[in-house]
């Protein structure tokens, strides 16, 4: 009863306790541990949860997790420390970046082509676009001003809180919290590249690569079922699957995937 009235859809509570759950971790090493060496291990070993995370912010920006706005700001905080999202990134460059634009490369944050239609491959896409992640943020959020001033407000109360652990530990706040941040960005992009790299078109059921293999769609929160995904982005993640088997028989082959590792043609398109 209480998960029923604290969360839109109480499946998501898993979520919300894995969050917890990694957070805790990555604050108990931060305190334990006076080795850099153990801290770089500790590190790489959140690295999985801290992968997962992405799921679970991709979600919480579409459909807030939570009832409350207070406790979905707080998760939201919990999840940049994990995968280096703030709040509200996720709502500016992903929702009304990408999913309004992801059929233009010349307006799209995630383009894979370059302005003069050069696409990219799959290192430059991730290197490129990480470190112009926030850049985009601010530039999307100009004609967004409520939005933006919600991201500065919670972009800056999130690192107020980081700069506070660099005062304590600054080597321990870089290895657990900053570089983790900084490499889930780029795996964050790396993740998206084989969605639609060289996918060329304005029909949104053959605009995106679908990953059908069941452990990816475990630990993504089925984000495989990317066309039905982009073709309706206010569904819940539980509901993909149904929207995907709607749309199935308009799906080329080529473009389902039923491999936890993308196929090459995903990861290394042809270059044009």
């Amino acid at each position: 009863m209480f998960s029923q009235k604290l969360f839109h859809h109480p499946v998501d509570k898993w979520q919300v306790i894995a969050t917890l759950v990694t957070a805790s971790l990555q604050f108990t090493a931060f305190l334990m541990i006076d080795s850099f060496w153990l801290a770089c291990l500790a590190s790489l070993a959140l690295s999985p949860l801290f992968a997962m995370s992405i799921a679970f912010g991709h979600n919480q920006h579409h459909r807030n997790t939570m009832s409350w706005m207070p406790l979905n700001r707080f998760y939201e905080v919990l999840l940049y420390f994990q995968n280096g999202t703030s709040p509200y990134a996720w709502t500016l460059h992903h929702n009304v970046g990408h999913h309004a634009h992801y059929l233009d490369h010349l307006r799209d944050p995630s383009a894979w082509k370059t302005e003069d239609g050069r696409v990219m491959g799959r290192w430059e896409y991730c290197v490129k676009n990480s470190l112009m992640l926030y850049p985009s943020i601010v530039k999307i959020g100009l004609h967004f001003p409520q939005l933006l001033r919600k991201f500065l407000i919670m972009f800056a109360l999130s690192n107020a809180i980081l700069a506070i652990l660099f005062y304590f530990d600054p080597v321990n706040a870089l290895v657990l919290y900053v570089i983790p941040m900084i490499s889930m960005v780029f795996f964050l992009l790396d993740a998206t590249y084989p969605h639609h790299a060289q996918l060329d078109t304005v029909d949104p059921v053959v605009a995106s690569r679908n990953n059908l293999n069941p452990f990816f769609n475990f630990i993504t929160c089925n984000l495989g079922y990317h066309a039905a995904h982009h073709i309706d982005p206010e569904l819940h993640w539980t509901e993909l699957p149904e929207a995907h088997a709607k749309i199935a028989n308009r799906i080329p082959p080529e473009l389902n995937h039923h491999t936890f590792i993308w196929r090459p043609e995903a990861l290394f398109p042809k270059q044009i």
